[in-house]
């Protein structure tokens, strides 16, 4: 199951539900849209959530 999240201007939230949905079985992919937090936010969302 592909799980698409729009997300502005993320919090620790976003990373709480991205680690949630990956310990769900039928999730296979999850693809996080920056919905116009602007450059504050892409740090947050590379480092937080996928992990880099």
């Amino acid at each position: 199951m592909l799980v698409l999240i729009p997300s502005f201007q993320p919090d620790r939230r976003l990373v709480e539900l991205v680690d949630d949905l990956r310990a769900h079985p039928d999730t296979s992919d999850i693809l996080i849209v920056n919905d116009g937090s602007g450059p504050d936010y892409w740090l947050f969302t590379i480092e937080g959530v996928v992990g880099v």
